[in-house]
Formats: C-alpha cells, sequence, structure tokens
C-alpha cells in the first residue's frame, strides 16, 4: 500500500502547481473615463485583455451609436467601474436599485486594423446585447425596460469582427429584472481571433475533461454499490459527484445552458443553487458512512433537515429573492465546512482507513469553496475555480480505494479464521474418535490390572509358604522379597495411569464438544483451572519446575459456560508457558471473591519476557502474534477477549519487558 503514496503525492504537487499557474494574473491595463488605449499592446507577448476599468454608465436608457453622434444623449457620461454590480452605484437620487437597465460604452484604440479580433463574454446579470460601430455583435437574452420586455438568459459567449478602424466604439446594454446581482459583473476578454478562439477551447475543454472524471467517478461507485459492494459511504459518494456535475454545468462556462438553449433561464438559476444543498446533505451522509464515530448525530440532522427544508422553499420563491435567500445558506456552508474539518483531523488523529487523504484532499475543496463563494456573491471577479477542486474528488477516490483493500484484507483474514474454525471443528471430530478408539483398550487395561491385583493377593499366601519351605527364591532376576514389593507398586501404578489416561480423554472430548450457547450454567472456576492444567500437564513440564497453584475453597461459582471459560484459562496459561525464557521462571494461578462486587476472581501471572505498550495494544487484534514463526494464529488472545465480554466479565492484562505478566479475570458469580 505505501507504495501508492508517492505517485499520489507527486500528482497532487502536480495538480496543485497547474492550479497557481492557471490562476497567475496577465499584465493587464485598464479603462480610464471610458477609454483604453491598446495602440502599444503586444497581444503576443502580453496576452489578451479584460476590459476591465472604467466605463461610461447611462442609467435608464438604452442609447445607441447614432444617439451620441446626433447629440442626443443631453447629460455628462458617469463613469463606472467595471466589472461591478450597479446596484453598489450611488447617484444623487441615492444607491441605484437592483431592477433597471443602463447603457455602458467603451472608446477602444487597436494597435492595428487589419486582423481579426474576437470578445469572449461569461454572461451579464441578467440580458445583454453589444454592438460596435452601431452593429450588434454578441449578446444573451432580450434587453428590455420592463420585466414583461426582458427575457434573461445566462450563456457564455464568443464572436469574430473585423474592425473598420484602429479605433471602436463598444456599447452594451444590460438590463435585469430577475437576479438580486445586477449589472456588468463579468470581465469581457478581448484579442485576435486565435487568443480568443484557443482560450475559449482551453476553457471548454478543462470543463468537459473536469465533468468527464465527476461523472466517471460518480458512475463508477454507483455500479460498485448497486453490483454487492454494500457501503453506503460508495453510494453517498457517487450521488454526491453526480450532483456536482449539476451544479458545474450550470456555473462558469453554462455548459448545459449552451448545449441546451431550450432550458428556462428560472431552471437553470434552480440547478445551480439547489444542487449546492444537496451536495451538502450527501457529504454529511457519506462523512458519516465513513467516519460514525466522530460525526455528532444531532448536528448531522440539523444540517441535513435545515438543506431541505431551505431547498423546498426556494422551488416556490420568485428568482429576484432566490439569491437572497441563499446567501443566508452560506452561513451553514461555512460550518458544515469548519464541521467537516475537525470530523476529519480527529479521524485522522485516530488513524481511521484513508482518513489523512480525504483531510488533505478537502482542505484542498475547502478552498475552492471559498473561492467560489467570494465568486458567487461578487467580491471577487474571476471565474469558479475547479482545478483544486477536482483533488477532493481524487483524494476521496484514494480513500474509499484504501478502504475497500482493507475491506478485502479483513475479508481474506475472516476467511482464514473461518478455515481455522473449520480444522478446530475436524479437529473435534477426530478427538472424539481417537478418545473412543483410546478408551476402549484403557478400560481393558484398568480391568486386567484389577483382575491381576486380586490374582495377586489371592497368591501371596502360596508363594509364602512356598519360600518358607525352600527359603527365598529369584524370580525374573529378582529376590522373592523384592517382587512380592514391587509387584503391588507396579499394579497400583497401572490403575493409576489408566485413570489419568481416562481423566485427559474426558477432558479433551469436553474440549472439542460442539459449543453450546447456553452460558446460564453453574460453573466451579476450580474445577476447570484444574482440567486446563490436565490438558496442558506436558506442556507446563516442558517449560517450568515451578507452578504453583493458591485456589480459594468453596469459590462461589461463576454463571456461564464451562467449556469456554476452559478455552479462555488454557490460551492464558499456553501464553504465560511461551513467555517463560527457562523451567527456572514460574507461573502462578490463583482465585478468589470479591464481596463487594460479586466477582470471581482469576489470576494467572508469569515470570516471562513480558510485552511492551505497543504489543500490548495490539494483542487483542485478531491474528496478531508475537510467535508467527512458532505456529501462532493470533486468534488465542482475541477469541478469549471475546468470551470474557460474551460473560460480562472483565480481562485486565498489566506487563513490562523482563517482568513478566499478569491476566486477571473478573467474573460474575451465581450469588
Amino acid at each position: 500500500m505505501k507504495d501508492i503514496y508517492v505517485p499520489v503525492i507527486l500528482f497532487f504537487c502536480c495538480m496543485f502547481l497547474l492550479s497557481i499557474l492557471s490562476c497567475t494574473p496577465e499584465i493587464q491595463i485598464k479603462a480610464e473615463r471610458g477609454e483604453l488605449d491598446l495602440s502599444s499592446w503586444d497581444f503576443e507577448k502580453n496576452g489578451i485583455v479584460e476590459l476591465d476599468g472604467e466605463w461610461e454608465f447611462y442609467w435608464k436608457e438604452i442609447l445607441y451609436s447614432n444617439d451620441f453622434k446626433q447629440a442626443t444623449v443631453e447629460k455628462t457620461p458617469d463613469y463606472r467601474h467595471v466589472p461591478s454590480l450597479w446596484n453598489t452605484y450611488r447617484i444623487h437620487t441615492g444607491v441605484l436599485p437592483v431592477t433597471g437597465y443602463a447603457t455602458y460604452r467603451l472608446f477602444l484604440t487597436l494597435p492595428d486594423s487589419h486582423r481579426l479580433y474576437a470578445f469572449k463574454i461569461y454572461d451579464q446579470s441578467t440580458a445583454y446585447r453589444l454592438y460596435i460601430y452601431g452593429k450588434y455583435i454578441m449578446g444573451n437574452g432580450k434587453v428590455g425596460k420592463t420585466k414583461e420586455e426582458s427575457i434573461p438568459v445566462w450563456r457564455s459567449t464568443m464572436s469574430v469582427f473585423m474592425p473598420e478602424s484602429t479605433t471602436i466604439e463598444i456599447i452594451l446594454h444590460i438590463s435585469n429584472f430577475h437576479f438580486n446581482k445586477p449589472g456588468f459583473w463579468k470581465s469581457i476578454s478581448f484579442g485576435p481571433d486565435k487568443q480568443i478562439i484557443a482560450m475559449d477551447m482551453q476553457s471548454k475543454a478543462w470543463v468537459y475533461l473536469v465533468l468527464g472524471i465527476y461523472l466517471a467517478i460518480g458512475t463508477y461507485h454507483l455500479v460498485l454499490f448497486f453490483l454487492g459492494k454494500k457501503d453506503k459511504a460508495t453510494l453517498f459518494f457517487g450521488f454526491f459527484c453526480l450532483i456536482f456535475i449539476i451544479r458545474s454545468v450550470f456555473t462558469d462556462e453554462r455548459i448545459a445552458l449552451s448545449l441546451f438553449p431550450w432550458i428556462n433561464w428560472h431552471a437553470g438559476l434552480l440547478g445551480e443553487i439547489l444542487s449546492v444543498y444537496y451536495l451538502v446533505i450527501f457529504f454529511i451522509l457519506f462523512l458519516k458512512a465513513l467516519y460514525p464515530e466522530e460525526m455528532i448525530s444531532w448536528i448531522n440532522r440539523i444540517i441535513i433537515i435545515i438543506s431541505v427544508i431551505i431547498s423546498l422553499i426556494l422551488l416556490f420563491t420568485p428568482s429576484i429573492l432566490i439569491n437572497v435567500i441563499h446567501s443566508y445558506y452560506l452561513i451553514i456552508i461555512l460550518f458544515v465546512i469548519i464541521y467537516a474539518i475537525i470530523v476529519l483531523l480527529f479521524a485522522s488523529i485516530r488513524k481511521r482507513t484513508g482518513a489523512i487523504f480525504l483531510f488533505i484532499g478537502f482542505l484542498l475543496f475547502s478552498v475552492t469553496i471559498f473561492y467560489d463563494i467570494l465568486v458567487s456573491q461578487f467580491i471577487i471577479n474571476l471565474n469558479f475555480l475547479a482545478p483544486l477542486g477536482i483533488l477532493f474528488f481524487i483524494f476521496t477516490e484514494f480513500t474509499l480505494y484504501v478502504k475497500f483493500i482493507k475491506a478485502e484484507d479483513e475479508l481474506r483474514e475472516r476467511e482464514k479464521e473461518l478455515l481455522h474454525a473449520e480444522k478446530l471443528a475436524s479437529l473435534g471430530t477426530l478427538i472424539a474418535g481417537v478418545a473412543h478408539e483410546i478408551n476402549n483398550p484403557n478400560a481393558s487395561i484398568y480391568m486386567t490390572t484389577s483382575t491381576l491385583s486380586t490374582i495377586w493377593k489371592d497368591l501371596i499366601p502360596q508363594l509364602d509358604e512356598f519360600a518358607e519351605k525352600e527359603g527365598n527364591f529369584t524370580i525374573g532376576n529378582l529376590s522373592y522379597t523384592a517382587f512380592k514389593e514391587a509387584i503391588p507398586v507396579s499394579l497400583n501404578r497401572i490403575k493409576k495411569n489408566s485413570k489419568r489416561i481416562e481423566e485427559i480423554v474426558k477432558d479433551l472430548k469436553d474440549y472439542a464438544k460442539k459449543d453450546e450457547s447456553n452460558q446460564d450454567n453453574k460453573v466451579n472456576i476450580n474445577n476447570v483451572i484444574n482440567s486446563s492444567l490436565r490438558l496442558l500437564d506436558n506442556l507446563i513440564k516442558k517449560s517450568t519446575g515451578k507452578l504453583e497453584l493458591d485456589l480459594m475453597e468453596h469459590l462461589p461459582p461463576v454463571q456461564g459456560n464451562a467449556q469456554r471459560l476452559e478455552q479462555v484459562i488454557i490460551n492464558i496459561i499456553q501464553n504465560a508457558c511461551h513467555a517463560l525464557e527457562d523451567k527456572q521462571k514460574g507461573i502462578f494461578i490463583s482465585t478468589g471473591f470479591n464481596e463487594a462486587a460479586k466477582k470471581v476472581i482469576i489470576s494467572i501471572m508469569d515470570e516471562g519476557i513480558g510485552m511492551d505498550k505497543k504489543t500490548l495494544k495490539q494483542i487483542y487484534d485478531p491474528f496478531f502474534t508475537t510467535k508467527r514463526l512458532k505456529g501462532g494464529t493470533g486468534l488465542g488472545m482475541a477469541v478469549t477477549s471475546r468470551i470474557v465480554k460474551d460473560h460480562g466479565g472483565e480481562l485486565m492484562i498489566t506487563s513490562r519487558p523482563g517482568k513478566g505478566t499478569t491476566v486477571e479475570i473478573l467474573l460474575n458469580s451465581f450469588l
């Protein structure tokens, strides 16, 4: 997995540099008092020009070139800096209203008049018409003096023309009766036709590329979800990407309105604004699906409810008020950004899957959100920012990819665990069969030994009588006296070992017996410990010469399942044996009872190598083991912990390197 980090970071750096270069301002000059002199401007060297600066402004006037030539314009020009909103202008009657119409005029001096030039206009609010030499060149919608006469349209347009002289007169009519942000609000790009066309193609190509990436990522995750990977984070992120496409096609280059000119302007406005609300909703759902422990449920609900309510209200709101209401929702967006950053920061600190990548991506995405808010509120005069925003989707895709990889790894580990469980089940069947085969000859041995003991008792008087007559004789290289003492001892030893075999077989059968879910039985913990020690007798003898037991007499029974608790004791004693470095180190097992808490206490302490803090933190993780080369599976403590929790008990482990380990188990008594 780590080898993926490097290309991701390199990609991030490249995209970041690209975004910086794409936003680097070119050398610009500004219009002054309605004139812009480009006679010495080198377009090839300095690039295209934004026609910003002071334009002549005529409020409540729709003027044409002839009106100026015939001197029908009575008042002196009012110069206003563009791009800007005219409701920020102040005249003798006060601040201009949102609704109205106006004429803007600029004289442009060109370096030559023997080449084609072009204009690129993203849009003006909410309808405009541009004239050169009194001739209509380009426009959007229908400019009118009333709301009924006006038709609002937002669309990115470009127009090429051949100048008649080095000085051209540009007249721009703008009317607005439908939106709360009126006027000459976007810069007009001007330059040689080839440069403007190239800029227009690059801008549109980039938008289409970004949309293609959004579409591919969104569709991929939806398909992934519906084909079987039922991960809600995948579903919500897929919808988030598709909604972001809706947002993107109605902003900046206005792709949707250019491709489908029949789309109603009001519908386009709703598509641009309402998409923000559902982006917020699906983003909250996405984060909650990824990091539920870091998210706060009541905050999530409030954000989603507010977003749904306001989006429904906007459906029935007049277009001129939509952005007014939406402006207040921007406070919610800023809160969501801060909330998401805090959530992702905590998720990163807690080392949640992919959180650090999503955190970096969202920080970059937050920059684009702040930037786009400033653009949408016309605080800055630039286009919507995409290069950095797309990194969020790429980093998120990587986060989900890491999550999928981890899920696949966990699945493989679960398969191993299942295989191990199947082996244990097979082992149980094998033990049951072997136990049966052992029990039969062992029973025969015990019965035969008992018979021989009876025969020996009956034979002793006759042998004694024979010894008195014949003297001490030899049997099997032993004198009769030694033989008489050895036989009873040997027979008793055979019977004792046969009994021991019987107990071991019984313990094995109990251990391998199918686990019963009933955990309400009365269990004598001392008996469980003794049974476990018998099963582990060989391992204990190999590991230590010092095993000390301190089992409390009359210990109250615990509530649970004897077989499962035996598995707990066996796992812990096995670990203790494996931790001992030599046979001089000991294992100490004790039981006790806490009267106040009504808890039975089991303590198993070893003088082994101990564990450091890092190992101690991982000891309960499935398949984590420090004895992999010795055949350890890493399931012992994970299973042990789960069994103790199932019994409503507590498992506490203290350990220090070189100082041994102490395991304490607290179980509910049956009192």
